[in-house]
C-alpha cells in the first residue's frame, strides 16, 4: 500500500408579554404531518429565536427536542433557545439531562443555546436572568400554543423503522438505481406501507425527498441532517456490540479478519474499513482501527468465542474496540463466493466509516459509487 496513505487511527431577550398571540391571527405555524402523526415543533414569527415543544412522554423526547435544538443551532450558528412543556419529568431530572446534553455537544454550541421548562412540579431556565418574567411567559404561551393538537402531543425522533426505510432510500441513491415505487422500499425495509408512507412525509418535511404525491421515490441528494441525526441516534438504531481483547495482547483486528476468513460463519457480513476497500478500491487509509461485522437478526456470541475465546463485551463508550458487531433485520450486499466473506452493503458500510470519523474516505466512497467508474 502507497506510503503516502493515512495511517488509521482510533476513534477517536427577556420580554414581557401583554397576551400570548394568537394562532388564529396566522403567525403560529405547527409542524404537522396530519391527526396520526406527532406534533414535533411550534414556531411562532414573533419568536424567530425560540423552538416551542409540547411532550406527554420523558427523557426521550427531551434528548430528541435538544438535539434538534443542537442541529439547528449548527447549521445556522444563531442562538436559539428551547421552550419545552414535559409534564412527566420532574425540574430535578430536567436539570441533570441538561448538564448531560452540555457534556456531550461541541463546546461551542452551549454558548448559543438555551432551556426553559414548564413541567407539571415547577418552571425552570437555564439561564438565571430574568427568571420570574421567564416563568410568567412560558405560563402564558406554552399552553396557549398546545391548544391546536387534538390530542397527546408528543415529539418524536427517528425510529428504527424510519431508519429501515431511509437506509433502502440511501442506498438506492448511492447505487444510482433511480426512484423506487413505494411498494419496492416496503418490500425491501419490511415496512408497512403505512409506515413507508408516514417516513416519506417525514423526509419531505426535511426537504429530502420531493414534494410528490403516488408517485416512485428518489432521495434529492446526499441526506445530510438525517445522516447527522442517525450518527447521533447510533447506539439505539444500530445496536451494535463492542469487544476488547482480554488477552493482555496488543489488539489484533486483522487477526480476527484471518480466522473469519477461515471459517466464515453464515447470516455474516463484513463491513467498516475492510468493506469500504472492496466497494472504493482508492481507498486511502493504512491499516484497519477495528473490524466491523453485521449479522442477521440479534446479535450472537458463539462465533465471536470461536473465533477469539479472548473477545468481551464492553460499553460502547470503552474507545478503540477490536470488534463491533451490527445487527440487521436482513442481510444486503455482495453474495459471497465460494470461500470468502460476503461483505455488508454500502450504507451499512458508510456508517462504520462515519462512526470512525473517517468522513473524507466515506465522501471519497459516495462519489466512487455514484460515479461512472462504479459497476452497476
Amino acid at each position: 500500500m502507497a506510503s503516502s496513505r493515512r495511517d488509521a487511527a482510533a476513534p477517536a431577550p427577556k420580554s414581557r408579554l401583554a397576551r400570548p398571540p394568537s394562532s388564529a391571527e396566522g403567525a403560529l405555524s405547527v409542524r404537522r404531518a396530519d391527526r396520526r402523526m406527532r406534533i414535533e415543533s411550534v414556531h411562532h414569527t414573533a419568536y424567530p429565536d425560540r423552538m416551542f415543544v409540547f411532550s406527554s412522554q420523558g427523557a426521550r423526547d427531551l434528548h430528541a427536542a435538544l438535539l434538534q435544538l443542537a442541529l439547528t443551532v449548527d447549521e445556522t450558528k444563531k442562538r436559539k433557545s428551547l421552550w419545552i412543556y414535559i409534564p412527566k419529568m420532574t425540574i430535578g431530572r430536567i436539570q441533570f439531562e441538561w448538564r448531560r446534553f452540555l457534556r456531550v455537544v461541541d463546546q461551542k454550541i452551549p454558548a448559543l443555546i438555551s432551556l426553559v421548562a414548564l413541567t407539571n412540579d415547577g418552571f425552570w431556565a437555564s439561564s438565571s436572568g430574568g427568571a420570574g418574567d421567564l416563568e410568567k411567559e412560558a405560563r402564558r404561551l406554552l399552553p396557549t400554543m398546545a391548544r391546536p393538537a387534538s390530542s397527546a402531543p408528543q415529539w418524536t425522533t427517528i425510529s428504527p423503522k424510519f431508519f429501515e426505510v431511509w437506509k433502502v432510500l440511501l442506498g438506492a441513491w448511492i447505487m444510482r438505481e433511480g426512484p423506487l415505487t413505494a411498494l419496492e422500499v416496503s418490500r425491501r425495509s419490511a415496512a408497512s406501507i403505512p409506515t413507508v408512507a408516514v417516513a416519506l412525509r417525514h423526509l419531505r418535511r426535511r426537504g429530502e425527498i420531493a414534494e410528490t404525491r403516488n408517485q416512485p421515490i428518489e432521495l434529492l441528494g446526499f441526506p445530510r441532517a438525517t445522516l447527522r441525526e442517525v450518527l447521533a441516534l447510533s447506539d439505539s438504531l444500530r445496536r451494535p456490540a463492542h469487544y476488547y481483547d482480554a488477552s493482555g495482547r496488543p489488539p489484533d483486528p486483522a487477526g480476527l479478519l484471518r480466522h473469519l476468513r477461515a471459517a466464515p460463519p453464515r447470516g455474516l457480513a463484513i463491513g467498516g474499513v475492510v468493506a469500504a476497500r472492496h466497494y472504493d478500491p482508492d481507498f486511502d487509509l493504512n491499516g484497519l482501527p477495528r473490524l466491523d461485522v453485521v449479522v442477521e437478526g440479534k446479535v450472537p456470541s458463539d462465533w465471536v468465542r470461536n473465533v477469539d475465546p479472548a473477545m468481551r463485551v464492553v460499553p460502547p463508550t470503552v474507545p478503540s474496540p477490536v470488534l463491533v458487531v451490527h445487527p440487521v433485520k436482513s442481510l444486503r450486499g455482495i453474495e459471497p463466493t465460494k470461500g470468502t466473506l460476503r461483505m455488508a452493503d454500502p450504507v451499512e458500510t458508510l456508517l462504520d466509516l462515519y462512526e470512525l470519523r473517517l468522513t473524507d474516505q466515506a465522501e471519497h466512497m459516495i462519489a466512487h459509487l455514484r460515479s461512472d467508474k462504479a459497476p452497476r
